[in-house]
């Protein structure tokens, strides 16, 4: 057998296994279903302006994405956004620090021409966490005690919150809305979640013993997700008693569990991304959960989303930008 005949055989052979397989780890539908792979790693999303995205990358970079073809390109603004927060009229950031000490805030004017920076807060928040799409951050006190600020102007939200010796706890915002969780551990097998709406405090939960990473409250029903993969479901009207409904098939949490996991709201589900990258909804009136299986993003793993004007944008880990055209469920790279 000569080269050239070899060679058409294993062709003809790929094809054949390829043909008998239809499901999605098929080779060339692997190959069909592949992203470019950007230079910036990892991208939450902050927030979004005419073509702009506002976006902090890997390595604590804050970045903005110009999405019009015709300028098409990422622009560093910082390297010390480990923190990021926004008002929607600035970004405001932080850098790590070591132990003991406190960080330092800046401020970005969003689509400052020429790029606006300023000092926010000189080194008097020992920020814990903030919320890249909310103005809003998690601080830790002189006391070992935490507390909620707007970052733009030191408003209280907040105050004196107790965790479990050193354990942080963890700042998880509902979208576009003025709903937040802080939770974190009570003792050292318990947890506890803090609900609030803007300052009032909704609901002190506890039994749910996992970090609860996503949660979304129509005003009517509401349903948390724990690191557990657990589901967790409760009417505002019953007083925010939560009955567990099951769990996300294929679910992992992040690195650390207890961070925020990516989640969007949209109609009455909330949308998320399992371990296979599939797409699965969270019904809110009953928690059940399905497969969302229109929504193609397999070919991609989703850092984080952002909701504006309508429209669902995501973030990715390493492949750029996409929208989801929740109409028509049409994905499509920017």
């Amino acid at each position: 057998m000569n080269k050239h005949t070899l060679l058409i055989t294993i062709i003809l052979a790929l094809v054949l296994v390829s043909g008998c397989n239809t499901e999605n780890d098929g080779i060339f539908m692997r190959i069909s279903k592949s992203e470019t792979k950007t230079d910036v790693g990892t991208i939450t999303l902050i927030a979004k302006s005419g073509s702009k995205f506002y976006t902090k990358t890997r390595e604590h970079q804050l970045q903005v994405y110009e999405s019009n073809p015709a300028t098409k390109g990422w622009t560093l603004l910082s390297t010390q956004a480990t923190f990021v927060a926004t008002d929607t009229t600035n970004i405001y950031f932080a850098p790590s620090v070591t132990k003991d000490e406190n960080n330092p805030i800046s401020q970005y004017v969003i689509d400052s021409s020429p790029v606006a920076i300023t000092p926010k807060y000189a080194d008097t928040y020992d920020v814990v966490a903030m919320s890249p799409t909310a103005d809003l951050m998690v601080v830790k006190d002189s006391t070992d005690k935490f507390d909620v600020y707007n970052v733009s102007n030191e408003a209280s939200v907040v105050s004196d919150l107790s965790f479990y010796e050193t354990n942080p706890p963890q700042l998880i915002v509902q979208q576009e809305d003025t709903h937040f969780i802080i939770s974190g551990k009570s003792s050292a097998t318990e947890y506890t979640h803090y609900l609030y709406d803007g300052s009032t405090l909704l609901a002190t939960i506890t039994g749910i013993n996992a970090p609860v990473v996503a949660f979304h409250n129509d005003g009517t029903n509401i349903v948390l997700l724990a690191s557990s993969s657990e589901i967790w479901q409760g009417t505002v009207a019953g007083g925010y008693v939560f009955t567990k409904k099951g769990t996300v098939p294929s679910f992992s949490a992040g690195n650390p569990s207890h961070m925020p996991y990516p989640v969007f709201f949209h109609g009455t589900k909330l949308y998320l991304q399992d371990n296979n990258n599939y797409m699965r909804s969270i019904d809110l009136p009953t928690g059940t959960v399905a497969e969302e299986k229109t929504i193609d993003l397999s070919a991609v793993k989703v850092w984080s989303y952002l909701v504006d004007s309508g429209k669902v944008y995501v973030g990715t880990t390493q492949n750029g930008i996409f929208e989801i055209n929740m109409t028509t469920n049409k994905v499509t790279s920017l």
